[in-house]
Parts: structure tokens; C-alpha cells; sequence
């Protein structure tokens, strides 16, 4: 079955995040802050998606990015945004000072999403 999802680059990486959330484990599970913090640095890693990972990690975690991104998430206080970091890191979201979720555009326009459901032999 394909189900297509209009979208704009403004809404993508919320709308993937929010559906991959879903079928995550328990433990996994993101919280709607850790989402949209999430989403942010998605975005801003495809906006800079022309410059190598090691450069793009680095501007992810710069200190005016940092700002800004809490800034645009609710205006949370810099200990709260280290608090969702390090949720994210323990949930494999971040590896340290790289995203550990992979930019679901890369270099294209379009997200494509397949489930495969397998019943185990009883």
C-alpha cells in the first residue's frame, strides 16, 4: 500500500521522526521535546548537507546552533536542552557529538518508508 504525504521541507523531518516514533520500543520512544529538538538538527543537517559529516557535526553542536535551537523549541533553558541531548544519546538518537539518525532526504526530495510485518512460526 502507498500512502502519498504531501509536505514541505519546513514539516518533513517532524512528520518522519513522529512516524518512525511509533514503531520504536518503549524504551526508545521520544518524547514531543526530544522530537522537536530532533527535528532542528535534521534540518539543519540537510541544509548543510554539501559539507563533510565531520563539518556538519561541528556546526551542529556550536554554541550559537546550540542557542538557537533552544531558542526555536519552546525557549528551554540550556540545562533542559542538555537534559533531551543526553536522553537522545541514551536512545542512540546522538552517538556523542553526531546524529546517530540518518538524514531521511539525503540528496533527494522525497522519503520513502516501507514496513515489512513478519509473523513468527509458533
Amino acid at each position: 500500500m502507498t500512502i502519498p504525504i504531501s509536505t514541505t521541507i519546513d514539516k518533513i523531518f517532524k512528520q518522519y521522526l513522529v512516524l518512525m516514533n511509533g514503531v520504536l520500543s518503549r524504551e526508545k520512544r521520544l518524547s514531543n521535546l526530544e522530537i522537536d529538538v530532533l527535528e532542528k538538527m535534521l534540518y539543519i543537517d540537510h541544509i548543510y548537507r554539501h559539507l563533510p559529516k565531520n563539518n556538519r557535526d561541528k556546526i551542529l553542536f556550536h554554541t550559537k546552533t546550540r542557542e538557537r535551537i533552544r531558542e526555536s523549541v519552546y525557549n528551554i533553558s540550556p540545562n533542559s536542552y542538555n537534559n533531551v541531548l543526553s536522553k537522545l544519546r541514551k536512545k542512540g538518537m546522538l552517538i556523542g557529538n553526531t546524529l546517530g539518525v540518518t538524514n531521511p532526504l539525503k540528496d533527494k526530495d522525497k522519503v520513502v518508508i516501507e514496513f515489512r510485518l513478519e509473523l513468527n512460526a509458533e
